[in-house]
């Protein structure tokens, strides 16, 4: 059970980098390079735990 709970977490962590990779992905573009680097350096970090 303990396993699974981890998993689901995970997953929804991955989700929800996805989710606010895809709105500051534009943003990139539009010269906000930083703050999209900081959110990937923030997903990879949920990620590992």
């Amino acid at each position: 059970m303990q396993t699974y709970l981890r998993s689901a977490r995970l997953l929804a962590f991955s989700y929800a980098a996805v989710a606010v990779g895809a709105v500051l992905l534009p943003l990139n573009f539009a010269g906000r390079e930083p703050l999209w680097l900081a959110t990937v350096a923030l997903a990879l970090v949920l990620g590992v735990h």
